[in-house]
């Protein structure tokens, strides 16, 4: 490892993460933002991560899958982004292997029968377990917090694209090149508490705690290493980072965005 690469690391694990450019609650609004259909970008193929070798299981169509246990209806084996994202991964990869690690993605493109089943049903049915005196409106908000709304038909679903149904938006950590051990984040991925939020140890610190620590300073290794490609980080996500979706430019402060739906389905 070179004394350069080190000094990068190093500087990145040391330098806490920048406060949201826009409110934290205000990024569930990105569905305003207009996406540029005349764009090159905005046709851009999706390709496998796995063909710029960048690392990833799909989280949603495994069965050790904490904390769901099952394939979730809808799921694909596939890890695809958008061409210009998948390339800017393999970048963040070149640039950290000398230090012995290397990106892990668990979601890219999402089909709209993985987001309906969890906005819809599992996420709701488990806020209901564990909150049974909240009522129906606060279960919705509370779900909408981590979970963008699905479509059922093409009318929802021009109103309101999820991210990860552009294929600009990608759920990673990072890892350990030769073991493939993750790096310790302080949670577990998907989990829908504060604790996820991507800050949550610059306002939590305890140096006592070894967890802590290491969580802290590899969230702020894993946002520094996405933003400086041009990925925007979502506040409330510490895995999830997008590049050209309209999440990205409203967090970008873009004008418009450059990717818009990239399945098949109600032909949108």
């Amino acid at each position: 490892m070179s004394d350069i690469t080190s000094n990068i690391i190093n500087k990145f694990k040391n330098n806490p993460i920048p406060k949201p450019s826009c409110d934290i609650e205000s990024v569930k609004h990105y569905q305003k933002i207009e996406i540029d259909k005349q764009c090159s970008e905005y046709a851009e193929d999706l390709v496998d991560i796995r063909d710029v070798k960048v690392k990833g299981i799909n989280y949603y169509h495994t069965s050790f899958n904490p904390p769901y246990y099952h394939s979730v209806p809808g799921s694909i084996a596939d890890l695809r982004i958008r061409k210009t994202a998948a390339e800017k991964l393999a970048i963040i990869n070149s640039k950290i292997e000398a230090f012995g690690l290397e990106l892990f993605v668990f979601d890219g493109f999402r089909p709209l029968a993985v987001q309906n089943y969890f906005y819809c049903q599992w996420v709701p049915q488990y806020l209901r377990s564990i909150y049974p005196h909240k009522d129906e409106e606060w279960i919705k908000k509370k779900s909408s917090s981590y979970w963008a709304k699905g479509a059922h038909n093409q009318k929802e679903l021009l109103a309101s694209i999820p991210p990860h149904s552009t294929g600009g938006a990608v759920d990673l950590t990072l890892c350990f090149k030769e073991s493939g051990h993750l790096l310790e984040m302080g949670s577990i991925f998907d989990d829908i508490s504060d604790i996820s939020h991507t800050s949550y140890f610059e306002e939590n610190q305890n140096p006592k705690s070894f967890t802590v620590t290491e969580a802290l300073k590899n969230r702020r290794l894993l946002n520094h290493l996405m933003t400086s490609e041009g990925f925007s980080s979502h506040p409330k996500e510490w895995w999830h980072f997008s590049y050209g979706d309209q999440m990205w430019a409203l967090i970008s402060k873009k004008q418009k965005a450059l990717y818009g739906y990239a399945g098949s389905e109600f032909n949108a």
